[in-house]
């Protein structure tokens, strides 16, 4: 009968040579590695939008001088 240290060593000699013999080491390197940096823009805020559509509407009103 095996005792425990017999027993570890010899589960560990069989999962190295598991290893060994089943996985496989990828090294993958990437050429050109960049990024792409998106900028957006507006052409006026929400803010902006509002305040030109209510001096707008009061103008077509007569409202405003």
């Amino acid at each position: 009968m095996l005792d425990f240290r017999s027993s570890s060593v010899l589960l560990r000699n069989q999962l190295h040579l598991y290893a060994r013999d089943n996985l496989a080491l990828v090294r993958i390197f990437l050429r050109d590695p960049y990024v792409t940096k998106l900028k957006r823009d507006e052409a006026f805020s929400i803010i902006l939008f509002v305040a030109g559509a209510g001096g707008d509407t009061s103008r077509r009103r007569g409202l405003v001088g």
